[in-house]
């Protein structure tokens, strides 16, 4: 499971990404004992510590509790009540969709944090934890008009590792042919990535961003 890129301390299993794993087709993800332990002791979650990740023998397959969906569901709620009105988006851990575009981080008026990392179901299937925006009058195209919050979103979980030059061959203007460009270009690591692609959800028109990494 990805960790944080900022800190070096273990990244803690969020109660609203494990409900919607646990919701999944696959009903668990796989979490260190330390990622989930604060959810373990409020009761929130259970970890079967006789199911350890393939790829990872350090990670465990772990789940919402009854008590635990109740709570998300009351502070969903809770939020929604108190805070002004947001643009619409349903949460779902899914079958990974054909990727059109792909970037990272976003805007905060999406839940691109809360975002669980990949798993697979019993079949080998990846599923990915993604919420849907439907489009509006204001916003028809949304796989577009997104395309800015989901690049800017992963570039908030890359890390800049070097750089690399390029040379981008001159255009024919006029019947001439202009110079070469040669510069150099940034080379990130990343830590999570997502895809922003066109699909509907119950018969509504719109977009699923998903985690895909």
């Amino acid at each position: 499971m990805a960790k944080a890129p900022k800190s070096s301390a273990v990244a803690l299993i969020t109660l609203a990404a494990l409900v919607a794993a646990t919701n999944s087709a696959a009903g668990f993800l796989f979490a260190t004992p330390a990622s989930i332990q604060p959810l373990v002791d409020a009761g929130n979650a259970e970890i079967n510590m006789g199911m350890a990740n393939p790829a990872n023998a350090a990670e465990f397959a772990a789940r919402a509790t009854p008590k635990g969906i109740a709570e998300a569901m009351t502070n969903t709620n809770q939020t929604q009540a108190s805070e002004p009105a947001k643009p619409t988006f349903v949460r779902a851990v899914r079958p990974m969709t054909a990727k059109k575009r792909q970037g990272g981080g976003g805007q905060n008026v999406y839940p691109f944090d809360d975002l669980a990392a990949p798993t697979t179901d019993e079949a080998g299937n990846k599923l990915c934890d993604g919420f849907f925006v439907a489009a509006t009058e204001k916003k028809p195209n949304p796989e577009e008009s997104l395309q800015s919050a989901v690049s800017a979103a992963t570039r908030r979980y890359a890390t800049e590792t070097g750089k690399k030059s390029f040379t981008k061959k001159g255009k024919v203007v006029d019947g001439v042919q202009q110079p070469d460009t040669v510069g150099t270009r940034a080379v990130y690591a990343y830590t999570r990535k997502f895809s922003l692609v066109a699909g509907e959800h119950e018969g509504t028109k719109g977009a699923w961003i998903e985690r895909v990494q």
